[in-house]
């Protein structure tokens, strides 16, 4: 699955069973015949005894031998007709989507997490705005056409190892069916943005400054699938 994203640029997202029981009965009978040549009646009544625990084998055998082979699946659906449940969500690292998404910009294009200082903190991160572009504007993180997340949550932090008071960068989150998430970090602290991923369609990251510098990101989302798509 790899859908464009081109409609993201403007900062608007476009975008059996076969179930069977063979049960068989296996008819159990026998005829005793009593011997003419018994004289007493106690010769005589052994035929007739023996008659009696054949009668009830007939009789019952191919019941009770039924009710062993039919009960365990009488009321009980096969396991093949259990409907197919959706996986439940787990979460999923912002650099496995970077790796699945379908976004050219591919969150920076890094092939390694990297770490920078931000404040007294050490920050992880995967995800950046284009550095050379030295515009306050938006700039694209990432972005994907379609997934499988629910929800999703980014850190966020200058990538100027400098921090000045008055400073501050933010960050966005826009899609298709919902209306933009957006958090604003002062410069030298991380700050975080949590939003709900609305029907599983395209969504993208951006990140702006009030001065020049870029805005790296980390994060998850909770998605159905390993990928997020």
């Amino acid at each position: 699955m790899a859908p464009t994203t081109a409609g993201c640029t403007d900062n608007v997202c476009h975008d059996q069973a076969i179930c069977g029981s063979h049960n068989g009965h296996n008819v159990v009978g026998s005829a005793a015949s009593a011997s003419s040549d018994s004289r007493d009646s106690s010769d005589a009544s052994t035929p007739a005894d023996s008659e009696t625990p054949s009668t009830e084998a007939t009789t019952d055998s191919p019941d009770s031998g039924s009710a062993t082979q039919d009960d365990p699946t009488d009321g009980a659906p096969s396991t093949d007709d259990t409907p197919t449940r959706p996986s439940r969500p787990e979460s999923v690292s912002l650099w496995t989507l970077c790796q699945s998404n379908n976004d050219v910009f591919d969150c920076g294009g890094f092939n390694n997490p990297r770490t920078v200082s931000v404040g007294e903190h050490t920050f992880d991160y995967v995800g950046e705005t284009n550095p050379n572009d030295h515009g306050t504007g938006w700039k694209i993180v990432m972005g994907m056409a379609s997934t499988t997340c629910s929800t999703i949550t980014l850190q966020f932090a200058s990538g100027d190892s400098q921090s000045e008071a008055g400073r501050e960068v933010r960050l966005r989150l826009t899609q298709e069916h919902a209306p933009a998430v957006e958090e604003t970090a002062k410069d030298g602290t991380i700050g975080t943005l949590t939003a709900k991923i609305a029907g599983g369609t395209s969504f993208k990251i951006e990140g702006s400054a009030s001065y020049d510098t870029n805005v790296l990101v980390d994060g998850s989302a909770m998605c159905t699938t390993v990928s997020g798509i």
